[in-house]
């Protein structure tokens, strides 16, 4: 079986969230699709609503939750996000800024292997972040989300079911053009497929398996080149190392539907309550006169092993990344990403990632395609050992006021078990600020 961390993630294969609580209430996998509000297309038949079958072990995929379509959805932007996207010269401060992304998403799996595959769920996902400018280099950074966070029925169709409010990042940000540093509570970065793999489910997997969340500690970010150390001429490259634990305060618990604070008695990797897990990351691009705009991303972590668990995680992760022009309003943009674990979610096996993606981008369109592989090698006899294959179609349209409408068709396959999903997603983003100058609105 597929171990967990259910406070954070979103795809369940048989989950053993009833034993910690670090891996239990699974989030959801989305197999994307949004609807209006008030709208539900209900794919599974009646008998999917009667709960799994204790005795099978076959897979699992969980409704809803955070599928993070946008790659600009403000409570998943690590510190180093924010600090590249600050503009020191925009606004007088004390300065306030609200972002608010939201998102209502339908998913159906209208087919699968296994009949508690199939079931419908029409959720929100909403995200503000408020963020205070007290200088122009130090601001408060703020993440909130409003999310599903409880999938103890899987097959049970939903219709706004099952939702919590909670703070995923809250941290103080210095941010100058040649370094940053930031304390508190936030998203440590590490390999990039969960946030800009292109279409509806791309980054599902990622976000799933190691995108990192809700740690404390603190890091910093220092820039080379562009209008970092060094000055342009070689790129622009930003080199972070941040060190944390996981949250196990009053904000790892949530409003609304409660997920509980987490403890560390529940176990997991970096629930230690003391420094001993860190990560490292190099990112590049904007190279000078080389065709194509190649980026690249490189990361290292160690998640220390919290209580009950066989051993520390360690992974590494390598991506490149480019966009081509071939024509006036087409750009298109290849993605490959590779990650390596030893130890994942505390346990004694290998798990590898490959996630390669193709978005195609015209005028207000996108078409999107990708496909992720996952395969592990346990050294536990008791750890099963799996075969994971996604893959994932999806179109769109922005309109001129904002709104983003999205179709998409996945396909997953786990060892023996097929699921198909299809799904509509809309999104908005809007966001205002206040500073001694009044209030500004941006839709």
């Amino acid at each position: 079986m597929l171990f967990n961390k259910c406070n954070v993630t979103t795809l369940h294969i048989d989950s053993i969230c009833s034993e910690k609580k670090g891996e239990g209430m699974v989030r959801g996998i989305t197999m994307s699709a949004a609807l209006a509000a008030g709208l539900s297309l209900v794919w599974a038949p009646a008998s999917a609503q009667t709960g799994p079958d204790p005795g099978s072990s076959e897979i699992r995929i969980a409704q809803a939750s955070e599928d993070r379509f946008k790659t600009d959805q403000p409570s998943e932007e690590t510190p180093v996000d924010r600090a590249k996207e600050i503009d020191e010269d925009e606004g007088s401060t004390p300065r306030l800024e609200v972002e608010i992304d939201i998102e209502i998403q339908n998913d159906g799996n209208f087919a699968s292997d296994d009949r508690f595959n199939q079931f419908n769920d029409l959720f929100t996902t909403t995200e503000p972040a408020v963020n205070f400018f007290i200088l122009p280099e130090l601001s408060i950074q703020s993440g909130l989300v409003l999310e599903p966070i409880d999938n103890t029925e899987p097959g049970r169709n939903r219709f706004f079911d099952d939702h919590g409010f909670f703070v995923e990042q809250l941290f103080l940000l210095w941010d100058q053009d040649e370094f940053a540093a930031y304390g508190g509570k936030f998203n440590p970065p590490f390999g990039i497929a969960w946030d800009v793999t292109p279409g509806i489910y791309g980054t599902d997997v990622g976000e799933e398996f190691y995108e990192q969340v809700e740690k404390i500690g603190f890091g910093g970010a220092i820039n080379l080149g562009g209008d970092g150390i060094g000055g342009e001429g070689f790129g622009a490259h930003t080199i972070s190392a941040q060190t944390y634990f996981a949250d196990t305060s009053i904000l790892s618990d949530s409003l609304g539907l409660q997920r509980g604070p987490l403890r560390v008695r529940d176990g997991g990797p970096s629930n230690t309550e003391d420094l001993s897990s860190f990560s490292i990351t190099v990112d590049g691009g904007d190279f000078e006169g080389v065709p194509g705009d190649p980026g690249y991303h490189l990361g290292f972590i160690r998640n220390e092993e919290g209580r009950g668990d066989t051993d520390s995680e360690f992974g590494i992760a390598g991506a490149l990344t480019a966009t081509i022009e071939p024509m006036e309003n087409l750009a298109i943009e290849p993605l490959v990403e590779f990650v390596y674990f030893e130890g994942q979610e505390g346990v004694d096996q290998r798990r590898h990632f490959l996630t390669g993606a193709l978005g195609n981008y015209y005028g207000s369109w996108n078409l999107a395609v990708a496909h992720t592989r996952l395969w592990s090698d346990p050294r536990d006899p008791e750890v099963e050992r799996v075969d994971f294959h996604q893959t994932q179609v999806s179109a769109g349209y922005t309109f001129d006021f904002g709104l983003d409408v999205d179709i998409g068709y996945r396909f997953i396959q786990e060892n023996a078990v097929d699921t198909h999903t299809v799904g509509i997603l809309f999104h908005y983003n809007f966001g205002f600020e206040v500073d001694r100058g009044g209030a500004k609105f941006r839709f």
